[in-house]
C-alpha cells in the first residue's frame, strides 16, 4: 500500500525537472568536461571542493542501489515479491552494480575532479529516486505469470539493449583516455589499434584527435590538457551523445516494464493529511514528516500523477538533455572543423536522431 509520505515524495519528485531552464541557459555542473574552467586554476591545483572524481562518482551512485534495496527489505523482503518482479528489481541493481561500482572503480580511466555540491545533490537525487522505485516495485509487484507476457520479455529486451549500448559509449569515451577493457577484450579498441598499426584511422586523423591539434586546452598557470578527444564509433557518427539516448532507452523500457500505466492516481488533501497524522514514531520525525505532508497536500498538483520509474526518465531528460545541449557547444568550441565534419554530414544530433 502506497503510504502519505509516498505519495508527497512522488509530488515533490514532480518539482525536480523545473531545474531544466537554469542549467540549459546559465550553469555548467563542475564535472566532466566543465570541471575545469579558467577560473578553476591550473591541474594539480585543487580549488574548494573538488573530490576525487572516480570515488565520488561511486559513492553518489552507490546510494540509489542501497536504499531501493532497503526500501523492499522495510516492506517485506524479497521473499514476498513475485518471480518477475525480483527479476524486474534485479535489473535494477545491475544497472547500479556497473554504474556505481564497475564502471568507476574497475573500468573508467582517471576522471577529473568532480565538486562536492554535485555529489551532495546526486546523493539527494538518488535517495529520493531509490525510495521511490523500491517502494513502487514493492506496493504495485507485477503478477505472478507475467513470465507468460509477450510485453515483459520485450521490454527486458529492450532493457538489455539500452544497457548493453550505454554501457559499449561509456567504453568509446573511455577508450579515448586509455585501453578499454571490453573493447580491448572484443579487439575493438581504437586506442590499442591505432597505436600499434591496426586502426582503420590514419596516424594524421589520430594526432588530430589525441591533442596535436584540436584538443589543446591551456589551463591557467600554462599547462595543457589532453584528456578530451573527438569521440568516433558506435553511434557517435550520428549523435554527439548516444550513451545518454541508450540510457534512456534502457529506463523507458524498464518504466513500462514494470510500470504498464505511466499514471497514478493521488489521494485528495484531506485524506492525505488525515492518514499523516495517524501513525506516529520519533515525535520530532513524525512532526518533520506531517509538515511535509502538508505542504505538498496544499500545492496545487493534479489527481493523477507520473509513477516513479516514468519521473525517473522525466529527471534524466531534464537533467542530461541541457549538458548534452552545452555539451555539444564545447565540442564545436573546443575541435571547430574537426568536429563539425567527424560525423554525418550536417553535423551530429545532440542526444536524439532528428532533434537539434
Amino acid at each position: 500500500m502506497f503510504t502519505p509520505l509516498f505519495h508527497s515524495l512522488l509530488k515533490f519528485y514532480h518539482l525536480f525537472p523545473l531545474h531544466s531552464p537554469v542549467t540549459l541557459l546559465y550553469m555548467d555542473a563542475p564535472w566532466g568536461r566543465f570541471a575545469y574552467n579558467e577560473q578553476r586554476g591550473r591541474e594539480g591545483q585543487k580549488a574548494w571542493g573538488e573530490l576525487d572524481g572516480n570515488l565520488a562518482w561511486a559513492f553518489m551512485e552507490i546510494v540509489s542501489p542501497i536504499t531501493f534495496t532497503t526500501t523492499i527489505l522495510r516492506s517485506g523482503g524479497f521473499s514476498k515479491l513475485s518471480a518477475p518482479t525480483i527479476f524486474a528489481a534485479s535489473l535494477f541493481l545491475i544497472h547500479y552494480a556497473h554504474r556505481a561500482v564497475i564502471s568507476p572503480l574497475l573500468l573508467a580511466p582517471k576522471r577529473n575532479p568532480q565538486h562536492i555540491w554535485v555529489t551532495s545533490a546526486s546523493v539527494f537525487f538518488n535517495l529520493l529516486n531509490g525510495y521511490m522505485i523500491g517502494s513502487f516495485i514493492a506496493s504495485n509487484p507485477l503478477a505472478d505469470d507475467a513470465f507468460r507476457s509477450l510485453r515483459f520479455w520485450l521490454c527486458s529486451l529492450g532493457w538489455v539493449i539500452g544497457f548493453v549500448g550505454n554501457v559499449y559509449h561509456d567504453e568509446i569515451l573511455h577508450d579515448l583516455r586509455a585501453p578499454s577493457f571490453w573493447l580491448k577484450l572484443f579487439g575493438m579498441s581504437r586506442y590499442s589499434q591505432v597505436r600499434k598499426g591496426k586502426g582503420k584511422a590514419t596516424a594524421e586523423q589520430i594526432d588530430q584527435d589525441a591533442g596535436t591539434d584540436n584538443d589543446t586546452q591551456t589551463r591557467t598557470g600554462g599547462q595543457e590538457d589532453d584528456t578530451y578527444k573527438i569521440p568516433r564509433g558506435g553511434l557517435f557518427h550520428w549523435i554527439a551523445f548516444p550513451n545518454y539516448l541508450c540510457e534512456w532507452f534502457e529506463w523507458l523500457c524498464y518504466s513500462i516494464l514494470i510500470s504498464p500505466s505511466p499514471f497514478i492516481t493521488s489521494p485528495p488533501p484531506s485524506l492525505l493529511t488525515t492518514l499523516a497524522q495517524s501513525t506516529h514514531n520519533s515525535p520530532i520525525l513524525s512532526q518533520l514528516r506531517d509538515s511535509f505532508i502538508r505542504l505538498m497536500a496544499n500545492l496545487p498538483f493534479p489527481s493523477r500523477l507520473l509513477t516513479p520509474p516514468y519521473m525517473f526518465l522525466v529527471a534524466e531528460l531534464s537533467a542530461m538533455y541541457p549538458r548534452a545541449i552545452r555539451g555539444v557547444g564545447w565540442y564545436k568550441e573546443r575541435f571547430g572543423a574537426a568536429w563539425e565534419t567527424s560525423g554525418r554530414r550536417g553535423g551530429r544530433w545532440v542526444a536524439i536522431p532528428g532533434v537539434l
